[in-house]
């Protein structure tokens, strides 16, 4: 996978955990909040080297909760 695809995957991803954020922010349906940072996992995760994904998004959710809060 390129640089490029990485980075396209990443901005997608950063695109549903801002969705889902907003959402969270307006109280929205728990469902859709939940799809949008599903979502944003899988992208994040196509993005990444197999060995590391899953650290890796863990990482990433607590990233995207602490924006979230501010």
């Amino acid at each position: 996978m390129s640089e490029i695809d990485i980075k396209e995957w990443l901005i997608l991803a950063s695109h549903d955990a801002d969705t889902a954020s907003l959402l969270i922010k307006q109280k929205g349906h728990a469902d859709v909040i939940i799809y949008h940072i599903h979502q944003a996992i899988e992208k994040l995760l196509k993005a990444l080297p197999s060995p590391r994904h899953s650290i890796l998004g863990i990482i990433f959710l607590n990233m995207a909760a602490v924006n979230s809060v501010s």
